[in-house]
């Protein structure tokens, strides 16, 4: 019986060790995110070209490259306007 406790102890342990371990994961992975986008800001904001640069992009699928680009924000417009 002895035996049963102190390994529920040590599981209780380990769960606790790891809840903990992926909260530390997951409030530095926001604070990267967060880093990133400040320094994106403050680097778009001295910069003379008009559109925003993120530092990462997602990848998009080729068509919606095609029809919504970062120019001009409207859908389309710029397809139409640079033809």
């Amino acid at each position: 019986m002895a035996k049963l406790s102190v390994n529920l102890l040590y599981d209780l342990q380990v769960i606790k060790a790891l809840q903990t371990q992926h909260r530390t994961e997951t409030q530095w992975s926001l604070l990267v995110d967060q880093i990133v986008m400040l320094e994106d800001v403050a680097r778009n904001q001295v910069s003379h070209d008009r559109r925003y640069k993120p530092t990462f992009q997602p990848p998009r699928p080729f068509w919606l490259r095609i029809v919504y680009n970062s120019t001009v924000g409207n859908p389309v417009a710029s397809y139409c306007l640079h033809r």
